[in-house]
């Protein structure tokens, strides 16, 4: 599970349902969850988790998608097994992890130190309380 520290920026509310931006660094990351810790409000410090197979890894940053989080990383390391290939990324001086098949990491000839795109949903973001 990779878990960062943001900053929550804005926070929209329809009845139960809250969209919050929170800023990492440069780069927004934004969150759908379906309860909002009465604590938590604009300029609040929150550490995140995010499951590494959830992060999916792109080289086309324009490509259009229904992603709502698009974040630029940088390969730190590449380690294949038989199936999975785990990839470590710097993101904004967190490290972070990308679980993506060994097939997937070839044909996209990943290579360290590369920049790469990091797409994963709003509701894939979880809180960490």
């Amino acid at each position: 599970m990779n878990q960062l520290s943001v900053k929550v920026i804005h926070i929209q509310q329809v009845e139960t349902l809250y969209y919050l931006t929170c800023q990492l660094g440069k780069q927004h990351i934004y969150i759908l969850i379906l309860e909002l810790n009465p604590n938590i409000e604009v300029n609040s410090q929150i550490r995140v988790s995010i499951k590494s197979t959830n992060i999916v890894l792109s080289k086309e940053k324009k490509a259009l998608n229904s992603f709502d989080n698009l974040l630029i990383g940088q390969i730190l390391a590449i380690e294949n097994g038989q199936i999975l290939s785990s990839i470590s990324l710097d993101l904004e001086g967190f490290k972070i992890e990308s679980i993506v098949t060994v097939s997937a990491s070839k044909r996209m000839n990943l290579q360290i130190n590369s920049k790469i795109s990091l797409l994963f949903n709003a509701s894939d973001v979880s809180i960490d309380i």
